[in-house]
């Protein structure tokens, strides 16, 4: 059986953003370079889903990044990425080329290519040279940064049988080639050795600071600063770890950070103490993230979270990821991160009411909640710091509502500032939804009652008490306008929203033993599931039933998991496993008018607008998608339909129509839902065989009258 009756019929044309690789996806850990005008970052790690090397820019004065895909074809090729603040270019190493950038640009300007390959890289304190050195051929080489020609070279100590470590110190432009305690310096310009530094036992953590003139190095858990002209130590400090792994100075050289594997600390360098350590949560108890340096007021931290996110599916087996963000050191508040506007384990989402906008939401136990707000092209806007998940948007789509204790809490997004708050009353809820025309009302729901409060005042106007309507709600919907309708035992429950006005229909024709799954915005269509692959739509104005069938893309083996409707289009999306045995849930996209199925995006149910066009799916652990459902607008659904009496109405080989004299020997045309015609004859006043018409609804017009029926 198979008829359809609405006034909205739908094409089913589902329009999917692109998802791109860095926008939120799980990264492996790579390199990490640090400018020394105390702005800028530059991440590189390669992402769960693909080995292509992505950068991310951080701007580290503004809270801003830019993720993208490097010009390199595997992330196995890169060695080596430094940034030079006086030419403001970043310069990415593999063994035979150099990719150049400049500073926050996602586009190279040059690729230049080396005639031999290096172990260790360098760049001249302004930019211009390229330098290289080669372990096995024992030289350094000089490339011009423009073209990539060799400009000259020179041999350097061999050490027979050593293992020496060579590295560049761009700011003198220096070659440093250390074996054993001692430390060989050549100048680049000169190519030849000046000076020798000899080291402490067990020096680990080498490192150049503050202009070229400070080598910085550990010994145990202490750190040593040492000039560089001829390592006389400058400063020295205990801290106490076993075994330092990692020191970075702010540019200023006011704040160190010292990390020993996953624990840090911040040191203020200038007042001679411990300001930040990571063996204790912060003031309102955040998880701290592992601090990899702050710029120079300390205001800011490029920090590392470390997070294994389990999902239903794969609970025993975390994935781990790796993330660099922008902090606010004050309350740890994310400004941006890397990959862009990463969210860990995205699960749900509110749309605005115009559906340009969407607020992500995601929770793990290490870092909390996270908030990202996006556009509904996917592109991310900004992060939330609010420490719980959003309940709905509000008005001009710059607030947003957030529920605490039975707390009703107003958050601008603009200013990142509480506004106003009123208690409910309401500890446990199920539903929070603001209806935003004339003075706007809000709908808070839960097991007992429906309570509406007038949002410019917060008093309460209205409780619908489910127990002394002696009901029980298994499902409730709000259609964006006034209307909330709420099904239970047989009947609509529909109150609204600013009149307080009840009223209920019985749902006639229906077995009782048919479970409601979901009822369409407007309150009109209902859809039962009879077994786990069965389903029906009733038609609450016909009083019948307009679709019952199995659907095309399921079999015997399907276990149903979840359905429901988009908005009020004759579209459903259906969530099932294809097996008992086979896990990972699937979902996809039903249009029951033209018997028509996609595969959806995502294996959770979709979070869909309030007008049922847009909507949010995800995979756990990381990946999202933003999506639209379109209704083409047809001729169909821009005609006015005029009463008229055309019977029997639903009908199935042949219907009569109830027109007036003046009408004979007109011409009748009947065109289907979506405004193609398929029939044209003269009105004699008798039938009409409509019985080669497929099942569906059609419009008769004659002159300027339309008039709906339902083929059977």
């Amino acid at each position: 059986m198979k008829t359809i009756s609405t006034i909205f019929i739908a094409m089913l044309l589902v329009v999917s953003s692109t998802l791109t690789y860095g926008q939120n996806d799980n990264a492996r850990e790579g390199f990490t370079a640090f400018s020394s005008n105390d702005s800028n970052a530059i991440i590189v790690s390669s992402f769960y889903y693909d080995h292509l090397p992505w950068a991310t820019n951080l701007n580290i004065a503004e809270g801003t990044s830019e993720t993208f895909k490097l010009e390199i074809m595997n992330s196995s090729d890169l060695r080596d990425i430094q940034m030079n603040s006086n030419s403001r270019l970043t310069y990415y190493f593999t063994n035979n080329k150099v990719i150049i950038y400049e500073f926050g640009a996602t586009k190279s300007t040059r690729i230049i290519t080396l005639d031999n390959g290096g172990d260790n890289f360098g760049v001249s304190n302004d930019g211009s040279k390229i330098y290289s050195y080669s372990n096995s051929q024992e030289y350094v080489s000089i490339f011009d940064a423009m073209t990539g020609e060799r400009l000259d070279r020179f041999i350097v100590n061999s050490f027979k049988g050593a293992q020496p470590e060579g590295f560049f110190n761009s700011d003198k432009d220096e070659f440093l080639l250390r074996n054993g305690n001692t430390l060989y310096v050549w100048s680049i310009a000169n190519k030849v050795q000046d000076r020798e530094i000899t080291l402490p036992n067990s020096v680990k953590n080498l490192t150049i600071t503050d202009n070229g003139n400070i080598l910085a190095y550990t010994v145990g858990g202490e750190v040593i600063l040492t000039n560089s002209s001829d390592g006389e130590i400058t400063y020295r400090k205990q801290f106490g770890y076993d075994r330092i792994d990692n020191i970075q100075f702010s540019a200023n050289m006011n704040y160190l950070i010292v990390r020993d594997f996953y624990s840090f600390l911040v040191f203020d360098v200038v007042n001679k103490k411990i300001i930040t350590e990571s063996n204790k949560p912060s003031d309102d108890g955040k998880y701290i993230p592992i601090y990899y340096y702050v710029n120079n007021d300390n205001s800011r931290a490029v920090a590392m979270d470390i997070i294994d996110i389990y999902c239903g599916r794969n609970f025993e087996d975390a994935v781990t990821d790796y993330i660099y963000s922008i902090y606010k050191t004050e309350n740890l508040d994310k400004l941006a991160s890397a990959p862009y506007g990463y969210i860990p384990r995205p699960e749900k989402a509110i749309v605005s009411k115009d559906n340009k906008a969407l607020v992500l939401s995601g929770y793990n136990i290490e870092d909390g909640f996270t908030n990202g707000l996006v556009d509904n092209q996917e592109n991310f806007i900004k992060y939330i710091n609010v420490n719980d998940y959003p309940v709905t948007f509000l008005e001009d789509n710059k607030r947003i509502a957030f529920m605490e204790g039975g707390k009703f809490k107003v958050y601008n997004i603009e200013t990142e500032q509480y506004e106003r708050e009123f208690e409910t009353g309401v500890l446990e809820y199920n539903e929070v939804y603001y209806f935003g025309s004339g003075v706007g009302r809000l709908v808070i729901t839960n097991d007992v009652e429906i309570r509406v409060y007038d949002y410019a005042t917060f008093n309460l106007l209205y409780t619908f008490n489910f127990s002394q309507l002696g009901i029980e709600p298994t499902d409730i919907s709000f259609d964006n306008n006034s209307t909330i309708s709420v099904y239970s035992l047989k009947r609509l429950h529909k109150f609204n929203a600013y009149t307080g006005e009840k009223s209920d229909t019985p749902i006639t024709n229906i077995d009782p033993t048919n479970k409601l799954v979901d009822i369409s915005i407007s309150g009109r269509f209902l859809l039962f599931r009879t077994t786990d692959s069965e389903f029906i739509v009733y038609d609450n104005t016909l009083k019948a039933e307009v679709y019952k069938e199995k659907p095309n893309f399921v079999d015997n083996g399907m276990v149903y998991l979840s359905a429901g409707f988009f908005g009020n289009h004759e579209i459903m999306w259906i969530r099932y496993k294809a097996n008992p045995i086979f896990t990972d849930p699937s979902v996809v996209i039903y249009d029951f008018v033209n018997d028509k199925t996609e595969e959806m995006f995502g294996d959770n149910e979709p979070i869909i607008s309030d007008d049922g066009s847009l909507y949010y799916s995800h995979y756990c652990p990381v990946k999202y998608e933003i999506g639209t459902i379109r209704d083409p607008k047809s001729s169909v659904e821009t005609t006015e339909v005029i009463s008229g009496s055309v019977y029997p109405n639903p009908a199935s080989d042949f219907i009569k129509l109830d027109l007036n004299a003046s009408s004979l020997n007109s011409e009748i045309e009947i065109f289907d839902a979506y405004g193609k015609q398929v029939m044209s004859v003269i009105y004699t006043g008798e039938v009409i065989n409509i019985s080669g018409l497929t099942a569906g609804v059609y419009f008769v017009t004659v002159g300027d009258k339309s008039m709906k029926f339902i083929k059977l």
